[in-house]
């Protein structure tokens, strides 16, 4: 997998896909998207997409904040880079 690696930058893409490619291309800081989709690509992987069932709302939120807690191994790895 590769994070936010996928989404499309169309004009009337969602308004998620727009925000998941501006990470992507701007969230260095937080971390290496592209630096673990470059490495991976050396590798021929077949990427296909992958989805999370959130809730409404804001337990929408919460449920993203619990899923970087746990992919980052605490609240510590989300905010800063290792």
């Amino acid at each position: 997998m590769a994070p936010l690696s996928g989404f499309e930058k169309r004009q009337f893409a969602p308004i998620w896909n727009k925000i998941g490619s501006l990470i992507f291309t701007h969230g260095e800081h937080f971390y290496n998207y592209k630096g673990l989709r470059d490495f991976k690509e050396k590798f021929n992987p077949v990427w296909s997409p992958k989805y999370i069932a959130l809730p409404k709302g804001f337990k929408q939120g919460l449920a993203l904040k619990d899923i970087a807690t746990l992919i980052s191994g605490g609240m510590k790895g989300i905010f800063s880079k290792e």
